[in-house]
């Protein structure tokens, strides 16, 4: 394993007989959402023009129409053990729970005012999916769970829940 430093005292990981691809390159971090990845800038065609290539995408190399996933959510660990080549369904299947103003800790869950309970839901190709109501938001976080593993398999990202 070899640890690349990168800007904004981030670091990125690869396996060694990856350094040959990233070595030529100036990386950096570059924050997308709540995730950092690898990044470098490389002259395009014309005068300033650039386009950004990231470490990930270099490593794995994937089709058109094809992502990359990190498995474990570390946009900056570039293990191939942590990279898998995926649909764009398949990549936000894995993403973490949004940060906000929410009102549960978990992924696919929220309190419904009205029947006042927890309510677990999850979203399967552009579509609500009811899950029920839970006097409990762990009974719902887990439900929720059970969801994403019959749905998403091994691409679910599953709330940590006793």
């Amino acid at each position: 394993m070899i640890e690349i430093e990168l800007t904004q005292g981030k670091v990125a990981l690869i396996d060694d007989e990856d350094w040959s691809l990233i070595k030529d390159y100036r990386w950096r971090a570059d924050k997308k959402g709540r995730t950092y990845y690898a990044v470098a800038y490389v002259r395009g065609s014309g005068k300033k023009n650039y386009r950004q290539i990231y470490m990930h995408t270099l490593i794995m190399t994937p089709k058109d129409g094809e992502e990359v996933d990190h498995v474990d959510s570390n946009g900056c660990n570039n293990q191939k053990y942590n990279l898998r080549v995926c649909s764009g369904e398949q990549n936000k299947r894995n993403k973490q729970k949004q940060q906000g103003n929410y009102t549960s800790k978990f992924k696919g869950v929220y309190w419904f005012k009205r029947a006042n309970k927890w309510r677990a839901q999850i979203n399967v190709a552009n579509k609500s999916i009811h899950l029920g109501y839970f006097l409990e938001e762990n009974d719902a976080a887990k439900a929720y769970n059970i969801a994403a593993l019959r749905y998403f398999g091994k691409f679910a990202k599953i709330n940590n829940v006793e």
